[in-house]
């Protein structure tokens, strides 16, 4: 059986599902929001393998001015849950291949970047999607370690089941 697809949402993108779901989303992301949709659906389904690092959890709560209880409910529900992601906890191997970016590969970037890119790359991702601008400023360094960087919508990882407009999968499609 070959291995499932492994993909790593930053937190940017949670912070979008949830803009998008409360309706104060850019409108310009309506199809990267749709693409994580089926992302989450897909791992959901155990077609895919998501992670993101347990500082996703932490950077959720700054959504402002959306944080209202509906929000930290999606957080809870998409974060925590067990359904749809998979937890990484911080090591000392992520934090050194955080750091080694600077140290060894002279890519600069912000220390909460730096773990996301780590733990993407110790859980050997083949995707980190991210809207962050200075994630995705260095993604032609970081290709060139072995980790695609994209925004959601040029995803390579999505199975073609899940592109479909209309899925019937037996589940529902409101995360």
């Amino acid at each position: 059986m070959p291995a499932k697809p492994k993909v790593y949402l930053e937190s940017s993108c949670f912070i979008e599902i949830a803009k998008h779901t409360v309706g104060t989303d850019d409108q310009s992301r309506e199809q990267d929001v749709w693409i994580l949709k089926r992302l989450l659906m897909a791992c959901k389904n155990q077609h895919i393998e998501i992670y993101t690092s347990m500082l996703s959890v932490a950077e959720c709560q700054s959504a402002k001015p959306i944080l209202d209880d509906r929000v930290k409910g999606i957080f809870k529900a998409l974060l925590t849950s067990g359904q749809y992601v998979m937890l990484v906890q911080d090591t000392i191997l992520i934090a050194e291949r955080a750091r080694n970016l600077r140290w060894v590969h002279d890519i600069n970037c912000a220390g909460p970047d730096a773990l996301h890119i780590g733990s993407a790359m110790e859980m050997e991702c083949e995707e980190l999607l991210s809207f962050d601008r200075g994630i995705l400023k260095i993604a032609p360094e970081l290709e060139k370690l072995g980790l695609n960087v994209r925004i959601p919508r040029d995803t390579l990882v999505l199975p073609a089941r899940y592109r479909q407009e209309k899925l019937d999968l037996g589940v529902t499609e409101e995360i």
